[in-house]
């Protein structure tokens, strides 16, 4: 049995001494964020899906972590396509980049879906792949775990509109992954800037984005446009092997 309670963040976008990009303090939202979090009870676990840094920059990884450590709740980030893996993974203290955790009988695991960019070591590319030894590393947790949630940065289903053209390659294989083992109940991500939540193939899969920290997008918009006022977090509640997810939005326009 079990009763949980998980903060899911994405797209933070900090940048090197907060810097405002696209026309937002990315800095101030962040710092919006917080002072929410501080407000929020019974959070067992803090997941960010990736962008924490927009610039990959060790500053911001620092400031991040440094920030969650205050607040003293497990905080666990993956990859995302704006981040730099060996910084992130070396100038944290507190934020936890693991292939896996569990709470009770539920086992939380992460995925890298960033493919780097051949024509530059700096950056890495938009759309998103895993590829078999990751599809591997769903199928051997999910032996260990009754409930299996699912973390990575790229959207494995599409959202509709221009928000689909770079998301996860490998999809189809996922799906069919995780549809084979029956105990996959959760999927979470970011990279959209949009929050999305549906349940699909027929089998209680839930698969949700949380909405931007820092600029949100809306595939009814045009792109790129921000869509100012939907940046959020979500807050999901998971009750014995029951998932709900409640979008917050950040800031009242």
């Amino acid at each position: 049995m079990s009763n949980i309670r998980i903060l899911h963040i994405s797209d933070i976008h900090l940048t090197d001494q907060g810097v405002p990009i696209w026309g937002v303090n990315t800095m101030d939202n962040f710092h919006r964020l917080i002072e929410r979090i501080k407000k929020l009870s019974n959070i067992d676990a803090i997941i960010i899906s990736g962008d924490i840094s927009n610039d990959g920059t060790e500053w911001t990884y620092k400031y991040v972590d440094k920030t969650f450590q205050a607040i003293g709740i497990p905080t666990y980030w993956c990859m995302g396509n704006h981040d730099n893996l060996e910084r992130l993974k070396e100038s944290a203290s507190f934020c936890q980049y693991v292939p896996e955790f569990c709470i009770s009988n539920w086992g939380f695991i992460f995925l890298n879906s960033v493919i780097p960019d051949e024509d530059s070591q700096k950056k890495n590319k938009a759309r998103g792949y895993l590829g078999v030894d990751q599809l591997e590393h769903i199928k051997e947790a999910a032996r260990k775990y009754d409930n299996l949630a699912i973390v990575m940065h790229h959207p494995p289903v599409e959202t509709g509109g221009w928000l689909d053209r770079r998301i996860l390659e490998d999809r189809e294989s996922f799906k069919r992954e995780i549809e084979s083992l029956g105990n996959v109940k959760l999927v979470m991500y970011g990279h959209i800037h949009c929050f999305t939540n549906s349940v699909q193939n027929g089998i209680g899969i839930t698969y949700t984005s949380a909405p931007a920290i820092s600029y949100a997008f809306n595939n009814k918009l045009a792109k790129f446009e921000i869509d100012f006022g939907s940046e959020g977090y979500n807050v999901i509640e998971i009750e014995n092997s029951v998932v709900s997810v409640e979008y917050h939005i950040l800031i009242n326009i």
